[in-house]
């Protein structure tokens, strides 16, 4: 009975360990490919005046813009949204029409303290890198970054 008990134990354990490695790990369906750089011919960092970023929050819904941050970058395209969610915080969204359609969204805060302080970012879901503006020292710049580090893939349902 315990040579039976003990083969029965063996075969088992054999029959795991084959499976295990007759399994395929298969990628995901929603799994990308390597998606092409839309910033691709810009430096890897961008200076970003702020005279260029409070006058982009002076523009309304609907108005063609052009936003010249740089020499190496310049945003032309429209204004999509311009909101106010609470008294602190402004924010404006840009299609980016030189940049395949990608999605400009800059956010003007107000700081208890009276400061100003200001968070943005250029997207497109169809490219691999974005463009994240940063503070430096008090200078701000957009910073490229690869789009799966910084934007969570979350595939629509089918």
């Amino acid at each position: 009975m315990k040579a039976v008990l003990i083969n029965g134990g063996i075969v088992l354990c054999l029959t795991l360990s084959l499976n295990g490695f007759s399994q395929q790990h298969k990628v995901a369906d929603n799994a990308t490919p390597s998606q092409p750089l839309l910033f691709k011919n810009l430096q890897a960092k961008t200076n970003c005046p702020l005279s260029v970023i409070d006058k982009s929050f002076s523009y309304n819904k609907g108005r063609q813009i052009i936003l010249n941050i740089d020499t190496d970058l310049s945003i032309a395209g429209e204004v999509l949204e311009k909101s106010q969610p609470d008294p602190q915080v402004e924010t404006i969204n840009v299609r980016c029409t030189n940049y395949g359609n990608a999605l400009l969204t800059l956010s003007r805060i107000k700081q208890e303290d009276g400061t100003i302080s200001y968070t943005g970012i250029i997207h497109s879901r169809t490219s691999g890198d974005v463009l994240l503006l940063v503070n430096e020292n008090g200078h701000y710049f957009f910073k490229k970054q690869q789009h799966s580090l910084v934007i969570a893939d979350c595939p629509l349902p089918e």
